[in-house]
């Protein structure tokens, strides 16, 4: 009797705990740790594409203490690699012989595939079919009102995001990833997540601009530069340069992973881009509130702050652009 009735038991808490009859935190917190690196080690080749752009490759690997190791792969081999030691971030360019130095942040995809619902948005768990060949749990991510924002399948066993979908307000796919092969428990060599850059490289801070291109920013606009202190894993800033609009002049901060851009605007007062955004709505800041939009380039941001106006675009969620518009500074 006592067996049975503890086989009863376990019965009922797995059903309890199935995608079916899952609590509404259950999917909120398997995305949460969805993008974080496993506990075993890793490895994986992921592609990533953007509505009419073309498909980006990456290998992707992660060990023991919090190491990864991400390679934009071009026609001769890693074009772009992003390696964290458990301390910093190096983004390496060999083509340029070009190092940026960042900030330490463990994740298991590129930035521009990472994603934490709104606090509104309405989450959906059911069985999804297989990625790389391995079982998956598929959440649906929808706004309030119904509108499909984003779909992810998660790894059954590990727990790991194996693929992606985001979606624009038309309905239209914005931009996928996936994993097309991935391994679980084969230790890699603790050289691949160490980084010393050569002699012959030149190397800065992946927030530093570029002197020249900076002070001629500024003869140019007579604005004082207003830069983010934090940007998503792999970016760096790229450029520096100045956009004419109408009498006005505009500041325009490029930064880049190698596979996307992000675009930060710092406009005079009063001053208003037209990038045809799509679908506005409010999102709220540590230093006010903004507006989320949608273009051609992606998600859009718009805020006021610091006497500019602000406009931010690129390929990442929510989280990822209020993370950006608040360490400007």
């Amino acid at each position: 009797m006592m067996l049975a009735a503890s086989m009863a038991a376990a019965l009922a808490w797995m059903a309890a705990w199935s995608p079916a009859h899952a609590g509404p935190d259950i999917p909120r917190e398997r995305i949460r740790r969805a993008f974080q690196l496993p506990p075993v080690p890793f490895e994986g080749e992921l592609s990533f594409q953007a509505a009419g752009e073309k498909v980006s490759l990456f290998m992707i690997s992660s060990g023991p203490r919090g190491v990864y190791r991400r390679d934009l792969m071009g026609p001769e081999g890693a074009a772009r690699s992003v390696v964290g030691d458990g301390e910093r971030e190096w983004i390496f360019d060999g083509t340029r012989r070009r190092v940026w130095i960042g900030t330490h942040q463990p994740a298991i995809v590129p930035a521009a595939a990472l994603f934490q619902p709104q606090t509104s948005d309405q989450l959906s768990l059911s069985t999804g079919s297989p990625v790389a060949g391995r079982p998956s749990s598929l959440i649906e991510v929808r706004s309030r009102e119904g509108q499909l924002r984003q779909r992810i399948w998660i790894d059954e066993e590990h727990g790991v995001a194996l693929r992606g979908e985001a979606f624009a307000p038309d309905g239209g796919l914005g931009w996928s990833w996936r994993f097309k092969r991935v391994s679980f428990g084969r230790r890699r060599a603790a050289e691949s997540f160490e980084f010393r850059p050569s002699s012959a490289a030149i190397v800065s801070d992946r927030l530093q601009a570029d002197d020249s291109q900076q002070r001629q920013a500024v003869e140019r606009t007579g604005l004082q530069p207003r830069k983010p202190k934090w940007l998503p894993s792999g970016y760096y800033l790229e450029s520096v340069g100045v956009m004419a609009h109408g009498r006005k002049s505009i500041i325009h901060y490029r930064f880049s992973d190698g596979a996307t851009m992000l675009s930060l605007f710092q406009c005079p007062p009063r001053v208003r881009l037209k990038f045809g955004p799509k679908g506005g709505r409010r999102l709220r800041l540590s230093n006010g509130s903004a507006t989320l939009s949608w273009s051609e380039s992606g998600p859009v941001l718009g805020w006021s702050d610091l006497g500019f106006k602000f406009v931010l675009v690129g390929r990442l969620d929510a989280e990822g652009l209020r993370r950006v518009a608040e360490s400007v500074q």
